[in-house]
């Protein structure tokens, strides 16, 4: 439930305040399984992409960035 108010919220936000749109999203298969690949140019990028899916998504990361975070 948390995930899809934050998602919600954030769209909205990424939508009116900062005119954001998805290009190429016909190209995501809707039931299969999918790579996705960020080129990561802000940090904001996986918050973009959670919300610009109408499927949940999953992420991964180095254990250098998590462990990173710990310090």
């Amino acid at each position: 439930m948390v995930y899809l108010i934050i998602k919600f919220s954030s769209l909205i936000f990424f939508k009116l305040y900062l005119g954001f749109k998805v290009y190429g999203k016909e190209n995501i298969p809707k039931k299969d399984a999918f790579i996705l690949a960020a080129n990561h140019a802000s940090y904001i990028d996986p918050l973009l992409l959670a919300a610009s899916f109408h499927r949940p998504l999953h992420f991964m990361a180095r254990d250098r960035i998590l462990k990173a975070g710990m310090k």
